[in-house]
C-alpha cells in the first residue's frame, strides 16, 4: 500500500514512525507499505524544532524553539506515557528538567513554587488573607475536581462556571488559575507544592473563562498528575532536542520519499486511488492519505479536491487558531527582579504602557488593561549551565525592549484553541473518521486533544494503526478510565477541603 503524509508536526511523525515499524518489519505481523512524507516548509518538525544559539564568547548550544510548548520542552511519563516509551524504545538520551514557576504582580502579589514558603516571598505576605486563600482553594480543588471528569453533568461548563458555582476565591483564580497565566493568554497549571508546568493556551483570561471547558481542564491536570500532592513522575527534556527523535523516524525514509519544501494543495479521488496535487503542479497517487495539517489546511486541501463532505466541513471548522511569537534572547533584565523568585517559567503582570501592544483572541476579546509577559528559562528548562552558555531565555510579550545585541531569534507559531466548540466537535471525532476513511483520508492533529504534543503523537499513532501498524509496546488512551477514588483522597476530599475552609474564612474574617 501507498500512503502519503502530509505533515511533518507530530502527528505527522508518529503516523511515519508507525508506519516505519511495518516497512522494517519489526513486528513481522504486517504487509510493508510505502510511505512517502510531504512538509511544505524547509525542514520537518512542525512545531517540535531545534535551533542551534551562541551567545558571544560563550559555547553554543541546540535549543528547544517551541518554548511555549512545555509539551516539547518538558514531559513525562505519566502526562505523555506514549511519546516517553516511544523515546526509551529508540533509547534517545534524556535529561531530567526543571519545571518550576513564579508569578509576580505590580500591586505586590508575587509567588514562586520551588516550596510551599515560596508563596510568601515577603514576610507581609504571611499575615495577608489572599495567599492563604490561594492555598486554601488549591488543596480544595485539588482534592474535588476529579468529579468532574465522572458525571456527564460537567460536560457544558466552562472554567469560569465551574469556579463559581463551586464559590472559589478570586485570589485562587486571579493569582493561581487564571491570572497567572494569561501571560497573555497563558494557561499555565502549576503545583506550588511540586511544579508541574502543565499546558499553555493564548488567550485573554476572560475567554478562558468564558469558554474552556471545565472537563478538558481537569482531564489535562489528571493525566499530568496535578491533582495530587505526592508521587509524581520526574519531568525530561530530550538532551540534543526534539531533532534528535524527528531524525530518529524520518532515516529510514530516505530524501527520495521525504519531501520538504513541498506544499499540498489539493486531493482528489480517482478510482481507488487518491490523487495529491502539490504547489508545482505535480500529482502523484495513493491508496490512503493521513492529513496531519492544521484544520484550515486539511479544509482547503480538501475542498479544492472536490472530496469535502458536510461532516468533515462541520468537525474540521471547529478548531480555531491563534498565531503568535516568542523572542528567543539574553536579556536578563526580562526576569523577576528578586533572585529567589525567578524560576524555569516567569510571568508577570505590569501596568500597559502607551505603545504597548494589546493581545486580541481571535473573537476580539483583549487582555485588558494590564501588561502580561512570561520568560522561559531555557538554562533551566533544559539544564544548560549559565557560565557556559551565558542567558538563554524566550519571552513572549517582552514588558521592556530586546536590545538588538542580544537578540537571538523571533519564533512564530499557531496553535488550536481549546473551547466549547472543539469539544463538542470531539464527540464527532468517529463520525468523521467514517467519513473520511473510505474514501483513503484521514484528518489527524493534536486538536484531537487539548493540543499536548501527546495528543497529536496518539492522533498519529490510531491513524497508522488503521493501515496496520502495530506499537512495540501498549497504547495507553488519552481518555482512559479514571482511577476509583481511595482511602486517602477519600480523607482529603472529606476533611482536608472542608477544614481548610473554615479555617481560612475565620483567618480572613480577622484580618
Amino acid at each position: 500500500m501507498r500512503v502519503a503524509v502530509v505533515g511533518s508536526g507530530v502527528s505527522g511523525l508518529a503516523a511515519t514512525w508507525h508506519l516505519e515499524l511495518t516497512i522494517a518489519q519489526l513486528l513481522n505481523e504486517h504487509s510493508p507499505h510505502e510511505v512517502e512524507l510531504f512538509e511544505k516548509e524547509g525542514q520537518l518538525g512542525g512545531h517540535a524544532n531545534t535551533i542551534w544559539v551562541q551567545n558571544p564568547g560563550k559555547e553554543g548550544c541546540w535549543v528547544e524553539s517551541a518554548f511555549r510548548t512545555c509539551f516539547q520542552v518538558l514531559f513525562n511519563e505519566s502526562a505523555w506515557p506514549n511519546f516517553y516509551r516511544f523515546l526509551r524504545h529508540r533509547s534517545l538520551p534524556l535529561r531530567t528538567s526543571d519545571g518550576s514557576f513564579s508569578y509576580s504582580h505590580y500591586a505586590g502579589r508575587q509567588w514562586a513554587s520551588f516550596s510551599p514558603w515560596s508563596l510568601f516571598p515577603r514576610w507581609k505576605h504571611l499575615l495577608s488573607a489572599r495567599p492563604w486563600s490561594m492555598l486554601r482553594d488549591i488543596l480544595w480543588f485539588n482534592a474535588t475536581a476529579i468529579e468532574v471528569l465522572r458525571s456527564p453533568v460537567y460536560e457544558q461548563l466552562s472554567v469560569g462556571d465551574y469556579l463559581a458555582a463551586r464559590g472559589y476565591s478570586v485570589a485562587f483564580q486571579e493569582d493561581y488559575l487564571l491570572r497567572s497565566s494569561d501571560i497573555p493568554a497563558i494557561l499555565v497549571l502549576a503545583d506550588p507544592f511540586q511544579p508541574l508546568i502543565g499546558a499553555i493556551f493564548l488567550l485573554p483570561p476572560q475567554r478562558i473563562a468564558e469558554d474552556y471547558p471545565i472537563v478538558m481542564l481537569v482531564r489535562s491536570m489528571y493525566n499530568m498528575g496535578l491533582l495530587q500532592l505526592w508521587g509524581k513522575a520526574p519531568w525530561y527534556t530530550i538532551d540534543g532536542g526534539s531533532r534528535l527523535y524527528i531524525e530518529s523516524i524520518v532515516q529510514n525514509l530516505g530524501p527520495d520519499r521525504t519531501h520538504l519544501n513541498t506544499g499540498i494543495v489539493s486531493a482528489t479521488r480517482s478510482g481507488d486511488k487518491v490523487v495529491l496535487r502539490d504547489e508545482r503542479g505535480t500529482e502523484r497517487s495513493y491508496d490512503h492519505v493521513i492529513l496531519a495539517t492544521h484544520c484550515p489546511v486539511t479544509l482547503e486541501i480538501l475542498r479544492s479536491g472536490g472530496m469535502l463532505t458536510e461532516v468533515a466541513e462541520e468537525v474540521l471548522s471547529a478548531p480555531q487558531y491563534h498565531s503568535f511569537s516568542i523572542v528567543a534572547h539574553s536579556e536578563s533584565e526580562v526576569l523577576p527582579e528578586k533572585v529567589h523568585l525567578q524560576a524555569a517559567w516567569n510571568s508577570q503582570v505590569w501596568p500597559r504602557q502607551d505603545g504597548q501592544l494589546d493581545f486580541v483572541d481571535p473573537e476580539g476579546r483583549s487582555s485588558g488593561t494590564d501588561h502580561f509577559s512570561v520568560t522561559f528559562d531555557v538554562n533551566r528548562l533544559q539544564q544548560f549551565p549559565l557560565h557556559k552558555h551565558g542567558h538563554i531565555l524566550g519571552t513572549l510579550n517582552p514588558s521592556i525592549p530586546i536590545p538588538a545585541s542580544k537578540h537571538l531569534a523571533t519564533i512564530l507559531f499557531a496553535q488550536a484553541i481549546p473551547s466549547q466548540r472543539l469539544y463538542t466537535a470531539q464527540k464527532r471525532l468517529h463520525e468523521l473518521d467514517d467519513d473520511l476513511y473510505p474514501q483513503g483520508i484521514s484528518a489527524v492533529g493534536a486538536w484531537r486533544g487539548v493540543g499536548f504534543h501527546e495528543d497529536g503523537w496518539v492522533a498519529g499513532i490510531r491513524a497508522a494503526e488503521k493501515l496496520g501498524g502495530k506499537m512495540p509496546f501498549p497504547t495507553v488512551p488519552r481518555d482512559r478510565e479514571v482511577a476509583g477514588m481511595g482511602v486517602i483522597e477519600w480523607l482529603r476530599g472529606l476533611w482536608v477541603g472542608p477544614v481548610w475552609k473554615e479555617a481560612m474564612e475565620s483567618k480572613e474574617k480577622l484580618l
